[in-house]
């Protein structure tokens, strides 16, 4: 076991010899075992605990017994208290997901502060192989049928060569004493039922299911080398930069295939999940979807007549205004702009710039009110003559979705008399009659 331990890591290039590495050790037999190892193999490690707070004098006793291999060991010991639970609720996480969480970040944490290398987790070859019957069931790509990888960031795993069974002989070879979680021993989780059921099986029909699966898994991973290799290449020609968004051409992803395939390797990033690829590939076959959204936690996708745009979402767009007086000349929020009162009628012709407002001083009172537009907004467009509706304008205009998310308007008295960048309001126009222009200079 100590030689498969220090060929792993050596041929996976883990960590050096003289690097200090923080170990997670649980009180479990697994991570118990991996200290020993550390231990035996003149590894330079600290040692670090976390108490969930999960399972009361059960989970005290553990970080107990974890405290005191610290100690017997002669090696720095770090411990920190989780409210798992609260933190689940508050985050709407699942108990898995928010101890997770919690776990690495405070990993992480403690390894920058004190200078570690990284940090080492015992997770085993049986775990990498749940992990991917996991994986499975839940439908994930590639990526996800890998198993559980030896380096991912700052975390590293020397244990993944060894099978559970291997650990357990060992630790019974070596007398070494460990806890057991009672949580283990219950089918409450997918994982736990994978490993008491699933798994007995397979060992019933093949007793070396689990090398051909690590070798299958292995292949996986290299195709998945390869494959990433050239949609980086088809990432980097079907991606278009404007600004902070991104976008793709239609033309150019109705000829792409498999397009669902393209759309989970393009779009898997930005957090689109499988249920609403489905329904992008689906809008991007029909000719009239233009105007449709999906959502995910951090983006919005916005299907337009002739590309898709990606915008980074505006969680907190609650209704925000700002008021203008005349009185100040100079404003910087929520966008720059000047003021300028200008006496007497415009010589020649007005500015036609979108970016520009004339307007007719003595019809606005004061101060105007400048905010977000929202639903069911109108206005009277310059040369119009009846009212419509903001959103209306907006299609005639061909004004993308991004785009009309970032629109505002400028208010007197209730009254719509700019649309920020657009066009101003018939009603407030500069005339013959103008004694007074106000001119609002966007930029």
């Amino acid at each position: 076991m100590l030689s498969a331990f220090q060929s792993f890591i050596n041929s996976q290039k883990l960590f050096k010899k003289e690097d200090r590495i923080l170990l997670a050790v649980s009180g479990g037999l697994d991570s118990v075992v991996m200290a020993h190892l550390f231990q035996k193999a003149g590894y330079k490690f600290a040692i670090a605990h976390c108490n969930f707070c999960m399972r009361g004098k059960e989970s005290d006793a553990e970080e107990l017994f974890v405290r005191n291999l610290a100690k017997k060991m002669n090696v720095d010991f770090f411990s920190t208290r989780f409210e798992t639970i609260t933190y689940a609720g508050k985050n709407k996480k699942s108990i898995q997901e928010a101890a997770r969480d919690l776990r690495y970040t405070w990993f992480e944490d403690l390894r920058i502060k004190h200078g570690f290398a990284c940090v080492a987790t015992a997770h085993h070859l049986d775990d990498s192989i749940e992990t991917f019957f996991i994986n499975l069931l839940r439908s994930s790509g590639m990526d996800g049928l890998k198993g559980i990888t030896a380096k991912q960031g700052f975390v590293r795993r020397p244990l993944l060569f060894a099978t559970r069974e291997a650990i357990r002989s060992y630790a019974v070879k070596e007398k070494i004493r460990h806890r057991e979680d009672s949580s283990n021993a219950g089918d409450d989780y997918l994982r736990n039922k994978i490993r008491h059921k699933l798994l007995p099986v397979l060992e019933e029909l093949n007793s070396g299911y689990r090398q051909q699966i690590a070798q299958s898994m292995q292949h996986i991973k290299e195709a998945g080398n390869v494959l990433n290799g050239f949609m980086d290449g088809e990432k980097k020609r079907l991606f278009h930069a404007e600004g902070n968004n991104f976008y793709l051409l239609r033309n150019e992803l109705r000829a792409v295939s498999p397009l669902g395939f393209y759309l989970h390797y393009l779009l898997g990033s930005f957090g689109f999940h499988t249920p609403v690829l489905k329904q992008l590939e689906e809008l991007l076959t029909k000719k009239h979807s233009s105007g449709k959204k999906i959502i995910s936690a951090d983006y919005e996708l916005n299907l337009e007549r002739d590309r898709c745009l990606i915008s980074p979402r505006k969680k907190n767009r609650e209704m925000r205004s700002f008021s203008v007086s005349i009185r100040k000349k100079v404003y910087s929020a929520p966008f720059p702009f000047t003021l300028n009162l200008l006496s007497g009628r415009m010589p020649g012709i007005l500015p036609g710039h979108a970016s520009i407002a004339c307007l007719d001083h003595d019809k606005l009172l004061f101060p105007l009110v400048l905010r977000p537009w929202k639903k069911g907004d109108r206005f009277q467009p310059l040369g119009m003559k009846g009212r419509k509706l903001l959103s209306d304008y907006f299609t005639d205009q061909k004004v993308s979705v991004a785009k009309k998310e970032e629109a505002w308007v400028l208010e007197s008295e209730g009254e719509i008399v700019w649309l920020v960048g657009y066009r101003i309001d018939e009603r407030y126009k500069v005339g013959q009659k103008t004694r007074q222009i106000l001119q609002i200079t966007l930029g």
